[in-house]
């Protein structure tokens, strides 16, 4: 009984199971006229749920997992049991029996797949499993490849390092040889650079060599064939200018590729309207030659390339030469002035070669002594205020970047 007849309008019960309840509540009035009502009461389970987990579900063989226990519902506190077995196999291993430990690490000992079970138990004793599979990749396998098996002469590939299994972290070595020879060239030696490339230096057979090596010091190595083509020999020869000024100097530069390194280049010229031609330099490695061409027509180059097997490949060029001596276009501001005013001299040029540098000198007329203005420099102009009312001469000279100097005289009147 909950409680005895008393004035109270509320009573509180706490049901101590899952089960229907029959509630009575008695009614009597100061009479002792007693009436009675009867309800219901369905008192529901708080289940217990497992929620444990596994770190991973795939590691490498060597790696460990952690088995973490987690509970809800039923009645705290918990007890967790951690076991595992091969899947293929009917025998479990207990990890650790039921205590208070919510992880436990285990290294399995085999690639292949484990069951796991965690087990929780509350402290009514209800007891709840869960069950996870865990996939343990086999031993150190590598899967290094090349990122092409044929390439043309003068073209590059990629070695590239790939592993799996095994126990991480990975370092790779990677090394490549003519496959004719015996000698391996060192591309780069162990590191944890997962790819190099290098550029095969002759048109024949390489054989490439990847090695990795894991964790524990485990080394395996995978073998690659790449076939160098001879691609087509190809002149890409040049000159430094189409269109040079009389006395100036164009470089004829020597350069190709494809066919069969090493190259050698020879360097031709002739006016355009002539038919012989002028041998600038015969065949050798030289990859440029200068020359001076001596009169201002038009120029034909002719810059021949052979590589190694004798292939032969020739490129044309036009060169025009003009006729662009230097000119002194230098002025005065004003050919008279009156005594005690400025007059400017204005230094100018075309023709040559820029930039160019000016010089500013005058003196009376009847005098034979030069005062500077100013000497060389970039400055293109200058003011002269004359100190007498007299004629004076005025010269200006102008150089340019090849040393070339053309003088200009003007005459500048000073009245009284």
């Amino acid at each position: 009984m909950a409680q005895e007849y008393k004035s109270n309008t509320t009573v509180t019960i706490k049901p101590e199971k899952v089960a229907d309840y029959e509630v009575c509540i008695k009614v009597k009035d100061s009479a002792g006229t007693e009436v009675k009502v009867y309800k219901t009461v369905k008192v529901t389970g708080n289940a217990l749920v497992n929620n444990s987990t596994v770190s991973a579900t795939s590691i490498a063989l060597g790696k460990t997992v952690t088995l973490k226990g987690a509970a809800s519902g039923g009645t705290t506190p918990y007890k967790y049991a951690y076991y595992y077995k091969q899947t293929s196999q009917d025998k479990w291993t207990t990890a650790k029996d039921y205590s208070t430990t919510t992880s436990v690490t285990i290294t399995p000992a085999k690639a292949t797949t484990y069951d796991v079970c965690i087990k929780v138990k509350d402290s009514a004793g209800t007891e709840v499993k869960v069950y996870k599979t865990v996939k343990v990749t086999g031993p150190l396998t590598n899967n290094s490849t090349v990122s092409a098996t044929s390439i043309a002469l003068g073209k590059t590939v990629t070695l590239k390092g790939a592993a799996t299994g095994g126990t991480t972290p990975y370092k790779y070595a990677y090394y490549y040889k003519q496959t004719s020879q015996d000698k391996w060239t060192v591309a780069k030696d162990y590191s944890t650079t997962t790819s190099v490339t290098i550029t095969p230096a002759k048109a024949t057979t390489y054989d490439v060599c990847i090695k990795v090596k894991d964790n524990k010091g485990t080394e395996e190595k995978v073998y690659k064939t790449v076939k160098v083509t001879d691609a087509a020999l190809k002149n890409t020869s040049s000159v430094s200018a189409t269109s040079i000024a009389l006395g100036k100097t164009v470089t004829l530069k020597g350069a190709a590729t494809g066919g069969t390194t090493p190259y050698k280049y020879a360097y031709y010229y002739k006016q355009t309207s002539q038919d012989k031609w002028t041998t600038a330099k015969d065949y050798s490695t030289t990859t440029s030659v200068t020359i001076t061409p001596a009169k201002a027509t038009t120029y034909d180059v002719c810059i021949k390339v052979k590589d190694n097997k004798g292939t032969e490949v020739k490129n044309y060029f036009t060169v025009k030469v003009t006729d662009n001596a230097l000119k002194n276009t230098s002025k005065l501001s004003a050919t008279s002035t009156t005594l005690g005013s400025s007059v400017t001299a204005k230094g100018s040029a075309t023709g040559g070669t820029s930039p160019y540098k000016y010089a500013y000198l005058y003196k009376q007329t009847s005098q034979e002594k030069w005062t500077t203005a100013k000497d060389y420099s970039t400055s293109t102009s200058v003011t002269i205020t004359p100190a007498k009312a007299t004629t004076y001469d005025v010269c200006i000279k102008v150089k340019d970047s090849t040393g070339t100097e053309v003088k200009t005289y003007l005459k500048l009147t000073v009245k009284g």
